[in-house]
């Protein structure tokens, strides 16, 4: 059994998201996308120096606090979303440092076993008790598909904190008649499938902005809710997929790309539903 697995009844609704595996972790309630560029690029190298560095701070309160100053001071000023806090703690953990997670864990190197999440803007209850809203509302079906069919930490934190993205494809394929348990919990061809669906925001191609688009602010507070989906022809009132193409922030310049996105979006519930047929 995966070590995730083990997890799975210790959280809400009964799957495990936030540390997968070697590879595979979410940062996304940390702020992690929250960058004017939150390319993939971008943050490894972000995150690369800061684990760097974090190995030469003394472990004590006052040293920790300046480098976390530091390290806020870099990316301040620039985020898409302002009041949403990017934890300047986030780094690089695991045996090849080759997924994302917290610099003041007890079991991050150099820390000796004691937890120094007490220094984090929202403070260490915050970082063990919290459990972002996916835990909850997100089908278990597709939060177990995305699980098993990620390989790396980027793609798996931009799509798995969608939950109004993941309900809503979930209500479609429902709607469509074809859902079921089989149908996502097959084998390779499943995953495939699922790894489409982790490509999902970056490759979707009717964003207006589609590096600060990735950002996705998940606190139910209306903070920074998605705007309405644009539609180029005044009289189009919607589409089968308003839902899916709101939480995915689409604005569409011409009729054409509305019919090429609903294509789109019914080839992917296609291949979901039927992908162990």
């Amino acid at each position: 059994m995966n070590s995730w697995q083990n997890m799975d009844d210790q959280v809400p609704g009964g799957i495990y998201l936030c540390q997968v595996n070697e590879n595979v972790s979410c940062g996304a309630c940390c702020g992690l996308y929250n960058l004017a560029e939150p390319s993939r690029e971008t943050l490894s190298r972000i995150l690369a120096r800061r684990t760097m560095l974090f190995k030469t701070v003394l472990r004590d309160a006052d040293a920790i606090e300046a480098f976390g100053r530091q390290m806020a001071a870099e990316v301040n000023g620039n985020q898409p979303f302002p009041e949403f806090h990017h934890c300047p703690y986030l780094g690089l953990v695991g045996a090849e440092q080759s997924r994302v997670g917290c610099l003041l864990h007890p079991l991050a190197d150099g820390n000796n076993g004691a937890d120094f999440r007490g220094l984090s803007f929202y403070g260490g209850l915050a970082c063990q008790a919290y459990f972002c809203p996916s835990c909850s509302r997100s089908p278990r079906l597709l939060k177990d598909l995305i699980r098993r069919a990620a390989t790396d930490w980027y793609h798996y934190g931009l799509i798995i904190t969608e939950v109004d993205l993941l309900c809503a494809l979930y209500d479609r394929l429902r709607s469509d008649g074809a859902a079921g348990e089989p149908a996502l919990n097959g084998g390779e061809k499943c995953l495939e499938v699922g790894r489409n669906l982790l490509e999902l925001k970056i490759t979707w191609p009717f964003q207006k902005n589609p590096v600060t688009d990735r950002v996705n602010y998940f606190f139910k507070d209306n903070l920074y809710a998605k705007p309405a989906v644009h539609y180029a022809d005044a009289a189009v009132s919607g589409s089968r997929h308003e839902e899916i193409f709101k939480n995915l922030v689409t604005t569409f310049d011409t009729t054409d790309q509305l019919q090429q996105a609903e294509t789109m979006i019914d080839n992917l519930i296609d291949e979901i539903a039927f992908s162990t047929i």
